[in-house]
């Protein structure tokens, strides 16, 4: 099966939406210190493994896709891994 340009586009930011969270240690880490410090890595790692965001980045992604039947599979793989 070999799917659109988009298509792949789409899989791949499926793929990558669930490590979002993982952005927020750099904001965390600069912190740290300070009197204030942001735990956005720490409060928020692991919260976006949940299946209701897994079957929200599948409908969105299958409702962006030009067959949305064939990548509905392929977007919800990434999920099954975690």
């Amino acid at each position: 099966m070999r799917l659109a340009r988009r298509d792949r586009a789409l899989v791949t930011l499926a793929c990558l939406a669930p490590d979002i969270d993982g952005l927020g240690i750099v904001p965390e880490w600069l912190t740290r210190n300070s009197s204030h410090p942001l735990l956005w890595f720490t409060r928020y790692h692991h919260s976006l493994h949940t299946l209701l965001f897994s079957v929200a980045v599948a409908l969105i992604a299958s409702l962006l896709a030009k067959i949305e039947s064939r990548l509905a599979g392929p977007g919800q793989f990434p999920f099954a891994l975690i």
